[in-house]
C-alpha cells in the first residue's frame, strides 16, 4: 500500500493508498431504515410544491444577461467554449 499524500492540508486518497473493507453495522442500518421510513410517512399526502420540502430544489431560470465576471456563462460563451 502506498503512503497517503497531504497537499495543502488536503488528504489525497486514491485506490493505491486506501483499502475498502466493507462490513455491516447493525445500529447504522437500523437508524437509516427508521429515517427512510420517517421521510416516507412525513411526505405522504403532501403536494409536490417545488418549495424544497419534497426534496426537489426550487427552479431557477438562467439569466443570460448576467454581468461579465459574475461566474454565470451566457449562451454565446458556451458556443465559443473550447473542448479539450
Amino acid at each position: 500500500m502506498k503512503p497517503i499524500p497531504i497537499v495543502s492540508r488536503i488528504i489525497r486518497f486514491t485506490r493505491g493508498n486506501v483499502e475498502v473493507l466493507g462490513g455491516y453495522v447493525q445500529i447504522l442500518v437500523e437508524n437509516w431504515k427508521v429515517q427512510k421510513d420517517h421521510e416516507k410517512r412525513s411526505s405522504w399526502g403532501k403536494a409536490l410544491t417545488g418549495s424544497g420540502e419534497d426534496g426537489a430544489p426550487k427552479w431557477k431560470t438562467l439569466d443570460s444577461r448576467a454581468p461579465a465576471g459574475s461566474g454565470v456563462g451566457t449562451a454565446k460563451d458556451l458556443r465559443n467554449a473550447k473542448v479539450s
